[in-house]
């Protein structure tokens, strides 16, 4: 039978990218990889952290391609060591009951720490929450209360452990809870403040410059437009028939908005625009945001009249006021990196890419839940798809900063972790013969080098 081989025009064209043309600080050399970031370098998914997504979190795809190991049984050169929790995590993974009505739970159990007696920093110190501040001290608040501990062990903060390993490259995605603090929270005054943003970032950046003088660097912007994604897009602004996902309308054959506090004290019908938050899910299923004049009209739900609470949503007023500083963040990131020669990935750019979507081998992936194949069902969260195709942007932009070959990650790597059966059970659509095509896939013959390094 003849074997799909596609990996050839990646690694041509891997062959073919062109010197660097700016400035790249320190050299690609990845004997001592470290990764810095929040839940995406964790590799959560579907709310939970455990082992078989964490090993394609963003971190542990860029480590097996470029050499190094990210499952060592004992500690040694070339391992990438990852702070990995066994299934089902310590917060659990969601899972999908049904899509209409929409219905998710957590799967039973709890995980626990696989590796915290490592006699040294983890190569991949993402924290889960963390904001950019976290990096030079946590504060212990969110996620970051359960996240830390396991991660850090009061070893120090996260970049103290990074410059205790003397790392030869750094890669580095903070920020984003900066950001989707304002989002998840429905307010944007919960987003960090721009002034303290920028201090921070750029106090990060000083600091591991400083004490890996000689390290490559890179970083990553943020996706600057929340819309799309599921966690904002999926429980729509208007009442829909739960039975068949439909809009409800009036006798004049227009869509009824929900209701809403509107924020200072306002209440009132939810403006065009508007975004619901999947974390309210259940109080629109109880009633809550449908106009009491059409109790009546309805099965008997508790919370009929009720507005949704402000934090429950996002006006088009907020969604441009996050929007804004998001811009405003990448600004400052883009003048941090720029100021040490650190490149940077655009994440932004990937986002809205993934948004039109993206044809892969056989399948079509694109930001739908539970079926776009990119996003896990927490509604932002990557899927080990995500995470893979995410650590590719910032494979492209070292390769084309530093000259390297690092070839892409592929499929097939991706089809290690998850099997027909696990593929369908995360992507409900996907075609069973798409699945035995995608099976067929198999790796570069020529395996990366160990630990590239390349002079710049």
């Amino acid at each position: 039978m003849t074997r799909i081989k596609p990996f050839a025009v990646v690694l041509l064209f891997a062959v073919m990218l062109p010197l660097p043309s700016f400035a790249a600080r320190g050299k690609a050399d990845f004997t001592m990889f470290v990764t810095l970031g929040d839940s995406f370098g964790v590799g959560v998914s579907s709310v939970g952290a455990n082992i078989t997504h964490q090993r394609y979190s963003w971190p542990a795809v860029i480590a097996r391609q470029v050499g190094l190991n990210t499952d060592c049984t004992t500690d040694g050169p070339g391992c990438f060591e990852i702070p990995y929790i066994s299934e089902p995590g310590i917060l659990p993974e969601l899972q999908l009951n049904s899509l209409i009505p929409l219905s998710l739970s957590l799967k039973p159990g709890q995980g626990a720490p696989l590796n915290s007696g490592l006699q040294r920093p983890f190569n991949n110190l993402s924290i889960d929450g963390a904001e950019i501040a976290d990096a030079l001290q946590v504060d212990g608040d969110g996620n970051e209360a359960f996240s830390a501990p396991i991660v850090l062990r009061g070893l120090g903060s996260m970049t103290d452990q990074a410059l205790r390993l003397n790392p030869t490259f750094i890669a580095m995605w903070l920020g984003a809870n900066d950001a989707f603090n304002g989002v998840q929270g429905g307010k944007p005054s919960l987003m960090t403040p721009l002034a303290d943003f920028t201090r921070d970032y750029n106090a990060v950046l000083d600091k591991m410059v400083k004490g890996a003088p000689n390290a490559g660097f890179v970083v990553g912007n943020l996706p600057t437009d929340i819309r799309g994604i599921p966690f904002v897009s999926l429980v729509p602004p208007i009442l829909v028939n739960p039975s068949t996902g439909l809009p409800v309308r009036d006798q004049a054959g227009n869509v009824i908005p929900l209701i809403a506090d509107l924020g200072g004290g306002n209440f009132g019908q939810l403006p065009a625009g508007s975004l619901v938050l999947l974390t309210a899910l259940q109080l629109v299923q109880s009633g809550f945001g449908i106009p009491a004049a059409l109790a009546p009209f309805l099965p008997p739900l508790p919370n009929i009249g009720k507005p949704l609470p402000d934090e429950a949503v996002l006006t088009p007023t907020e969604i441009a006021a996050i929007s804004q500083r998001v811009s405003d963040y990448n600004a400052a990131i883009n003048a941090a990196a720029a100021a040490r020669d650190i490149p940077v990935v655009d994440i932004n750019a990937f986002f809205n890419q993934v948004k039109q979507g993206e044809q892969i081998g056989p399948l079509s992936v694109n930001l739908g839940f539970a079926t776009g194949g990119i996003i896990s069902l927490d509604g932002f969260h990557l899927t080990d798809i995500g995470y893979t195709l995410f650590a590719n942007e910032y494979i492209k932009t070292i390769n084309s900063a530093y000259g390297t070959h690092i070839p892409l990650s592929g499929l097939w790597q991706f089809l290690q972790n998850n099997d027909t059966t696990h593929l369908q059970s995360e992507l409900p659509i996907f075609d069973t013969e798409a699945a035995k095509a995608m099976n067929m896939l198999e790796p570069p013959t020529a395996s990366p080098r160990r630990r590239l390094s390349v002079a710049h």
